[in-house]
């Protein structure tokens, strides 16, 4: 396949499965936008680039799945081994958060409320907590819903 296109074309297809534009791709290269158009009627061209996303997208994965197991362990070394409970405290709610079983709503520029549920209902908030975005909070009880 790739012995059948030209550098400039490899380099093309290369710039468009990067997401360039069209017309930076044609500056680049100093081709013209039909050119470019042409090229990417072509079989080949377009399997090129297809594979080249296709790959550029399993590398994404595979670093994500990285960040991600990077980013619980070192929640879990907050959780199990900080001196502050405030900080072990919001590191459990943030894995919780996480993992699905605690929906928090979305923060606002002045603080933040966080809602620690009962176990046995969990659809119920029993406690809240109250962050001021200066280091201090507070533990309420939740208002009814």
């Amino acid at each position: 396949m790739i012995e059948t296109l030209t550098p400039q074309q490899i380099q093309a297809a290369l710039m468009l499965a990067k997401g360039r534009r069209t017309s930076d791709i044609t500056y680049d290269l100093k081709i013209s936008e039909s050119t470019l158009y042409r090229w990417k009627k072509k079989r080949d061209f377009k399997e090129l680039i297809n594979n080249m996303m296709r790959d550029e997208l399993a590398e994404t994965r595979f670093r994500l799945a990285h960040l991600a197991d990077a980013s619980v362990s070192a929640l879990w070394d907050l959780v199990a081994r900080s001196s502050s409970d405030f900080t072990r405290l919001q590191a459990a709610i943030h894995v919780l958060k996480l993992s699905g079983i605690v929906h928090l709503p979305s923060p606002n520029v002045t603080q933040t409320v966080q809602y620690v549920l009962k176990p046995e209902e969990p659809e119920e908030a029993e406690k809240i907590i109250v962050t001021n975005g200066q280091g201090g909070s507070r533990v309420e009880d939740a208002p009814l819903q």
